[in-house]
C-alpha cells in the first residue's frame, strides 16, 4: 500500500513527467529507425538485397501509434486529475478511481502494447531461430494467458470488482516468462552462431555485449522485472514504473528496429549472428 494520498499524487505526477520526457528519447528513436526502414539498400557484390522484414514494419508502427496514444492519455489524465476534477484538490481520490474513462482507456491501450510487444519478440526469436516453428510453441501458449489477464484487468478496471486476486501480477508473469524465455533462446541462438563463425576475433566482446542486450530485450525485461517486485512490496515507486513502461517498451523495441535496419544496410560488425552459420561460412563473411 501507498504511504499516503500525497505520496500517490506525486508518484503519479512523476511518473508523468518522467514519461513525457521517455516519450520524447523514443520520437527521436522512431524517426531514426523509419529512415532506416525506407532507405534503399545497395545490392551486395552477389547482387542480393535484404529487404526491411514487413512484420517488423508493422510492429513498428503500431507500437508507435500505441506509445503515442498511452501518453496523450496520459496527458488528459493528468489534466483532469491536477486542473479539472474538484479544481484540483482531489487528485488523489480522482487517480485512485480506476473506473475513470481516461483511466479506463489509458490500460486497455496499455494490454494492446503488452500483446504487440510479446508478439514481436516472438517473431523476433522465429526469424533468429531461422523460422523454427517449434520454439515458439510455448511463448504461443503464454500469449494467450496473457490475452486472458488482459481482458481481466480491463473488466476490473470498468466494473471495479476484482474476478481474481491480482491479475496485474498474473499478466506480469506471463509476460515476463514470455520474455525470459524468447531472451534466452535468442542469446544462445547469438553466441552459438558466433562461436561458429568465430566473430569473437572480429568484434570487441563490449559491442557484441551491447547487441546481446538489445536482440533480448533487456531494458524492457528488466523493467517489468522492477515494476513487478516494487508493486509487490507496495511501493509508490512502482507508480513511477508502471507509469512509464509504455515509452520503456516502445524505446526498447525501436532499438531493436533499428539494429535490424542497420544490419539491413550492411552496416553491422556481425551481421552473421542473424543468419544460419552454415551461410555466413557460405558467403566468407565470418
Amino acid at each position: 500500500m501507498l504511504a499516503s494520498p500525497t505520496g500517490f499524487v506525486l508518484a503519479s505526477l512523476a511518473a508523468f513527467c518522467i514519461e513525457t520526457l521517455l516519450y520524447g528519447c523514443f520520437l527521436v528513436l522512431f524517426a531514426f529507425s523509419l529512415c532506416l526502414m525506407f532507405l534503399d539498400v545497395t545490392p551486395s557484390a552477389r547482387g542480393e538485397r535484404h529487404p526491411y522484414p514487413k512484420p517488423m514494419v508493422w510492429f513498428s508502427i503500431l507500437i508507435f501509434f500505441l506509445v503515442t496514444a498511452h501518453w496523450a492519455l496520459s496527458a488528459v489524465q493528468a489534466f483532469q486529475g491536477f486542473v479539472l476534477h474538484l479544481n484540483g484538490r482531489a487528485a488523489a481520490e480522482f487517480f485512485a478511481d480506476l473506473s475513470q474513462p481516461s483511466s479506463v482507456s489509458r490500460e486497455c491501450v496499455m494490454m494492446v502494447l503488452f500483446i504487440i510487444s510479446d508478439l514481436t519478440i516472438i517473431y523476433r526469436l522465429w526469424s533468429v531461430w531461422d523460422h523454427n516453428g517449434r520454439v515458439v510453441i510455448v511463448p504461443g501458449i503464454l500469449i494467450m494467458v496473457s490475452c486472458t489477464f488482459a481482458v481481466i484487468i480491463v473488466y476490473t478496471f470498468i466494473s471495479n470488482t476484482n474476478i481474481i486476486q491480482n491479475p496485474t501480477m498474473g499478466l506480469g508473469t506471463t509476460t515476463l516468462s514470455i520474455n525470459v524465455y524468447c531472451a534466452g533462446m535468442i542469446v544462445w541462438k547469438l553466441l552459438r552462431a558466433s562461436k561458429v563463425t568465430r566473430n569473437w576475433e572480429n568484434v570487441s566482446r563490449f559491442k557484441f555485449t551491447i547487441i546481446i542486450l538489445v536482440e533480448s530485450l533487456a531494458l524492457y525485461v528488466i523493467w517489468g522485472m522492477l515494476f513487478g517486485i516494487l508493486h509487490l512490496l507496495g511501493s509508490p515507486v512502482s507508480i513511477v514504473f508502471g507509469g512509464t513502461q509504455s515509452p520503456i517498451t516502445g524505446i526498447a523495441f525501436i532499438i531493436l528496429h533499428v539494429r535490424v535496419g542497420i544490419r539491413r544496410l550492411g552496416r553491422d560488425a556481425v551481421m552473421l549472428i542473424d543468419r544460419h552459420p552454415s551461410q555466413a561460412e557460405e558467403h566468407g563473411e565470418a
